[in-house]
């Protein structure tokens, strides 16, 4: 049996609003063809050509100007809140910190340094190698720096 999905549907299975999925109908012109008659007031389209359209969208996806495409996926990232931030920067300023400005422990870890300020405020994933990377330059465990991990 063929599987029917409306805006509500799509938006769910892209992890996107409502409203972002009527500008992806509006705007992109690979958004999959609705199936139901345009005299019918709510949209339908087939599950088959949605999940076609999110990998493409995935596979085309890219980075902001400047920047790699993003290659990983969100879900391989862990959430620490604000705690791990917090250690971190306690680490750095500790007298014999091995790093002790931002600018040089975002060197280490291969990010720009806006990037790890908002890994540090906890507004944004940190990815595993990175905690791995910070608790093997400050001698410290992973559960000392991070607590308990959540993955997200």
């Amino acid at each position: 049996m063929t599987k029917l999905l409306n805006y509500a549907d799509i938006a769910k299975a892209l992890n996107v609003s409502i409203e972002t999925v009527w500008a992806y109908a509006v705007r992109d012109a690979d958004f999959p063809t609705r199936v139901n008659p345009e005299t019918e007031r709510s949209p339908l389209f087939l599950a088959e050509h949605v999940d076609e359209y999110r990998r493409q969208k995935r596979e085309r996806a890219r980075g902001r100007a400047g920047h790699p495409p993003r290659v990983q996926d969100a879900s391989e990232r862990v959430s620490t809140g604000r705690t791990a931030g917090d250690r971190i920067r306690g680490l750095m300023d500790a007298p014999d910190a091995p790093v002790g400005d931002v600018r040089a422990l975002a060197g280490l870890l291969g990010l720009e340094v806006p990037a790890l300020r908002y890994r540090l405020r906890g507004q944004t994933r940190w990815k595993p190698a990175e905690l791995e990377t910070i608790a093997r330059v400050f001698r410290v465990s992973m559960d000392e720096l991070t607590g308990t991990l959540e993955l997200v």
